[in-house]
């Protein structure tokens, strides 16, 4: 018998069932290091770590994890399908977006551009959304969705290809560069620096992957 963690058990019973169906195009096999790795043998670990470089990117499709917990997934999804049509159509020459913002953008010309505001609890979701999960701090998992050809993320249910995720992500990890302020709505009533600090933590949680 094997043991494996939790997490790992989670994602498969996850995986395995029927609501991923027409979702994600799964292989006939799953490699996972939890199992394909013996996790209480140092030698064999040490053996198998550098092999990592030429198993991701000859996998079919790497499944990232983040775990059964939606908290905060509604949020994070809504600032998400907010800022992808609008990276679609600043991609578009001749578009007004196109023409009128030309450099980098701040959060405040995203908002412009939505025609109004974003709601702040969802901008506190999605900070929150990173804070939770601690795959987002783990330096190592950059190879994980880096070098295969294919990347997708499951959350509980819910499923978004890496490569969007990571547009979207590396365009408000720019913003938040230009403009720490957007979050202050979000933290009334908390110290002066509390939401630099958390928007700081936000792009320390996003520059790793």
């Amino acid at each position: 018998m094997i043991q494996i963690s939790k997490s790992l058990d989670e994602a498969l019973s996850y995986i395995s069932t029927s609501r991923y169906c027409g979702k994600v195009d799964l292989p006939d096999y799953i490699w996972a290091d939890g199992i394909c790795i013996n996790q209480q043998d140092k030698e064999e670990r040490g053996k198998q770590v550098p092999l990592m470089g030429e198993i991701y990117p000859n996998c079919a499709i790497a499944l990232v994890w983040l775990g059964k917990d939606t908290s905060d997934l509604e949020g994070f999804l809504h600032i998400h399908d907010l800022v992808e049509p609008i990276l679609r159509q600043r991609e578009m020459p001749g578009s007004d977006i196109a023409r009128k913002f030309r450099s980098a953008w701040t959060l405040q010309d995203l908002e412009l551009a939505l025609g109004g505001g974003i709601d702040p609890r969802a901008w506190a979701a999605y900070v929150s959304f990173y804070e939770r999960r601690r795959w987002f701090s783990r330096v190592w998992v950059a190879q994980e969705v880096a070098l295969p050809t294919e990347a997708i993320v499951l959350c509980g249910y819910e499923t978004f290809r890496w490569d969007k995720f990571q547009e979207v992500k590396d365009f408000l990890r720019d913003s938040l560069t230009a403009d720490l302020q957007i979050f202050r709505s979000v933290h009334r009533g908390r110290p002066a620096g509390y939401e630099i600090a958390t928007m700081s933590r936000l792009k320390n949680f996003m520059i790793v992957v």
